[in-house]
């Protein structure tokens, strides 16, 4: 996933499992989420990763962006760990928001990180082929990482 406006670029990768030989369905699909970090707005970079994301969490993530290329509605969208969440708002202008917390939080505030604290991306999206960027690149993602062993 790449996402990029004039002063942010925020790019998340996979990985792999974070237990890739494990049969078990609350172990298997775990990812290891890779995040970078580059930011005129406070002068920030880092990188981070976690195993905070299930496989069946990058389809949630493609039918949200989907569901915002047609519905223009505020959303925002959460997963079971809380280290990542996404928001969106049209008004007053439209803005696709990336908030990251604990692990994925920049490392040179620890404390804070530690406390909870988070520290929020915003792009403008000027039109939808970033969110049609973005859908292709997490289908790849989904196809390589799919959900393993149902419960």
């Amino acid at each position: 996933m790449y996402l990029r406006d004039d002063k942010t670029i925020f790019r998340m990768k996979i990985l792999g499992y974070e237990f890739p030989l494990s049969k078990q369905y609350d172990d298997s699909n775990w990812l290891v989420l890779q995040i970078a970090v580059e930011s005129d707005v406070g002068n920030l970079f880092f990188e981070a990763q976690d195993a905070c994301l299930q496989a069946g969490e990058l389809i949630m993530i493609r039918d949200w962006l989907q569901k915002l290329k047609s519905e223009n509605i505020n959303s925002a969208l959460n997963f079971f760990e809380p280290e990542l969440s996404f928001s969106y708002s049209s008004y007053p202008k439209s803005q696709l928001f990336v908030h990251l917390k604990y692990s994925l939080y920049p490392e040179e505030d620890s404390k804070n990180a530690e406390s909870g604290a988070e520290k929020t991306l915003i792009f403008d999206l000027k039109d939808h082929k970033i969110l049609e960027d973005n859908i292709h690149t997490l289908n790849k993602m989904i196809d390589k990482y799919p959900s393993r062993y149902s419960p």
